[in-house]
């Protein structure tokens, strides 16, 4: 299914070389194909098919299986090693 994306009204998504990977419109998450990939319903993640694939459960995040894969500290967002992979910022990563 093909969804589009109002683009002025979406935050840009990068990767870490900075390079621009998708879009976040509200809840929901597109590539840069603009094809929808992701929605959030908290405290649930869903795939582009509508399948749970995680959940964020206060500062801990969680995949399909229930296994912690990150953590949130205030404004840092950590992954499963204790590893800093990213910087919250609003509804911003």
């Amino acid at each position: 299914m093909l969804v589009t994306v109002n683009l002025s009204n979406a935050q840009r998504m990068y990767d870490g070389s900075g390079s621009q990977i998708g879009r976040v419109d509200g809840d929901r998450y597109y590539d840069g194909s603009g094809r929808q990939i992701g929605r959030f319903n908290a405290p649930r993640v869903y795939d582009g098919l509508g399948r749970q694939i995680g959940r964020i459960d206060g500062d801990r995040v969680y995949d399909g299986s229930g296994r912690q894969v990150g953590r949130i500290d205030g404004e840092k967002l950590y992954d499963g090693s204790g590893r800093q992979m990213g910087r919250l910022s609003g509804d911003k990563v």
